[in-house]
């Protein structure tokens, strides 16, 4: 078997997406296991239902595909492994370049303006 270079950016999309599934599905699994019920039946948890959990849950597996996809398409992603634990870690990858741009700055400088 040969490797490529890069993988295709919807291998890497498919491959991210499987592994944000993978996460969410084990922080759901643990959340029903320590409580007895769904995530948002839980007495004093917010009151989203599960409509909004739902949609949370589906903007982290779109978040991972989209970074496995951004990273295949930049050459960074040879393999599949890659792509999967780019879909694992995509709420820390986004949470880290969000440090780095400094949101408040440009909004008060707009503000100004």
């Amino acid at each position: 078997m040969r490797y490529s270079s890069c993988m295709s950016r919807i291998d890497a999309a498919l491959w991210g997406l499987f592994g944000s599934f993978a996460a969410t599905g084990l922080d759901f699994r643990y959340a029903v296991h320590r409580h007895g019920c769904w995530p948002w039946n839980i007495q004093n948890a917010r009151e989203v239902g599960a409509f909004g959990y739902c949609l949370v849950e589906l903007m982290r597996l779109g978040i991972g595909a989209g970074l496995a996809s951004a990273a295949a398409a930049s050459g960074q992603l040879p393999t599949e492994v890659g792509a999967l634990a780019v879909g694992i870690a995509a709420p820390m990858i986004v949470e880290h370049l969000a440090r780095w741009v400094p949101l408040t700055e440009l909004y008060t400088r707009k503000k100004v303006e």
